[in-house]
């Protein structure tokens, strides 16, 4: 089943979406999955060219027994995602400004019956920051150039931590 439901004003939009995914089995119980996700966003228009979207999302999923990320698994490894993000737009007649942003927290709920965690991480926070600048030559053409910076801090088995850092750098038209 799923929920969508959007504002249809003339300025500033509200968004709200639900979804779940639901699997039980009589024989084989543990092939039992929840999966189910929320988001919430919005546009508020300071001016017809300039806004602010938000948005925020909560999701649970599972990877089936077997997968091939998982295989030893005896049972589905269950995670949990949360997201929020932001994007302010300014555009200045063919160009377009933005810059963004991103955090995301994943958990792992359980471990495969190997004892190994899904994806060899028991956690994973990430943070992004970004910019982008679009021009638009023609109608519907446009070049563009934007700069990400990207961490990723990992918690691995046995509360081992590692951290990657990173620059994401497009260009492209």
């Amino acid at each position: 089943p799923a929920l969508a439901m959007q504002s249809n004003w003339s300025r500033h939009n509200i968004f709200f979406g639900a979804e779940g995914d639901f699997g039980f089995y009589r024989e084989h119980r543990n092939e039992n999955y929840q999966d189910y996700g929320v988001i919430v966003s919005g546009q508020y228009d300071f001016t017809e060219e300039t806004y602010l979207i938000l948005a925020f999302s909560q999701t649970n999923r599972h990877i089936s027994r077997g997968a091939l990320l998982d295989p030893e698994a005896a049972a589905p490894s269950e995670y949990e995602a949360t997201r929020q993000q932001f994007c302010f737009v300014r555009e200045l007649g063919r160009l377009q400004l933005e810059l963004s942003g991103e955090n995301e927290d994943v958990r792992l709920l359980d471990a495969s019956a190997s004892g190994v965690p899904l994806s060899s991480f028991t956690s994973r926070d990430g943070q992004k920051l970004g910019g982008k600048i679009t021009f638009e030559y023609m109608p519907d053409n446009s070049l563009f150039g934007s700069i990400t910076y990207d961490q990723q801090d990992y918690t691995l088995p046995g509360s081992i931590r590692r951290n990657s850092q990173g620059y994401d750098n497009k260009i492209g038209w």
